[in-house]
């Protein structure tokens, strides 16, 4: 997500004017709101090992980064990163939202299983494609349009790769994305967020920013299927999205594993705690009995 949620018909009142540069200034602090190009992106995906892949699902092309190596595999973990660069500036929407903080990247290379990330729908270089337009970054970022799209991509590559077994893993607004797919897709056996955006209302309000008034929220779908293992991080110094935000979600879920870290915040250290959430991944997906 991104801290930068404002509509360009609101109006600047001598009230709101301090407040909304406080905010700026709390973004330009944040690694999230760096300055990182898709080129420059894709190069430090590439410097990883990572292969730039296109995937067509509906009138949307997809960008997916996967191992050089990887073919057939019954077990995958699936990456979708954070909302990226929604917004350039206060007021205006961003030219190209795609991720500027390369965090589920280093987060890949921490996992020995077989991997890939996926991009949204007008990300990586696509945004001034059509059907694209701001609203999908926008109000309309995580709406049945883009979660449809993000299904049919999954899809795609669950049959592509002969995945029997698939772990979502989702950062920041990307848990969002992670947590509304989950149901869909029949092979999702473990959904993880890191910071995750499970309720966007109540994120909404506690910043005071515009309703995502075309988007899909978490918290008012029914409850994931018990038979898909949630696990959900959480920095008790996250600021963005501080921790109760997530309160009415976690109530209505079974199967669930909540991990809270004292010393993290929206950005800031989940690296370190990756390695130990992944052999707990990886000896759950072991002793678990998987249906098609």
């Amino acid at each position: 997500m991104n801290i930068q949620q404002y509509h360009t018909n609101q109006s600047l009142t001598y009230r709101t004017r301090p407040i909304l540069w406080k905010i700026l200034i709390l973004c330009l602090l944040l690694s999230g709101c760096s300055q990182l190009t898709p080129e420059k992106f894709y190069r430090q995906a590439q410097q990883m090992g990572l292969k730039r892949n296109v995937i067509q699902a509906g009138e949307f092309p997809l960008v997916y980064y996967s191992r050089t190596y990887m073919q057939n595999t019954p077990r995958l973990h699936l990456y979708l990163g954070g909302d990226g660069f929604p917004w350039h500036g206060i007021m205006t929407p961003s030219d190209d939202p795609s991720p500027h903080n390369p965090l589920v990247l280093r987060l890949m290379q921490q996992d020995k299983t077989p991997n890939l990330y996926l991009g949204r729908p007008c990300y990586q270089g696509f945004a001034n494609k059509a059907p694209c337009n701001y609203r999908l970054w926008t109000s309309a970022r995580y709406s049945p349009e883009i979660i449809n799209t993000l299904i049919v991509a999954i899809k795609k590559l669950v049959k592509t790769y002969h995945v029997q077994q698939l772990t979502l893993v989702g950062y920041s607004g990307g848990g969002t994305i992670a947590t509304l797919v989950a149901r869909h897709i029949p092979e999702v056996t473990t959904l993880v967020t890191i910071a995750g955006g499970l309720d966007t209302s109540a994120w909404t309000t506690h910043h005071g920013y515009s309703p995502l008034s075309e988007s899909l929220n978490p918290a008012l779908q029914p409850p994931l299927p018990a038979k898909i293992l949630q696990v959900h991080m959480q920095g008790s110094r996250d600021i963005n999205i501080p921790p109760d935000l997530s309160s009415r979600f976690l109530k209505q879920q079974t199967n669930i594993k909540l991990l809270k870290y004292p010393a993290a915040d929206h950005t800031c250290c989940w690296q370190k705690y990756w390695p130990a959430v992944l052999k707990h991944i990886k000896k759950t997906t072991r002793n678990s009995t998987y249906n098609r």
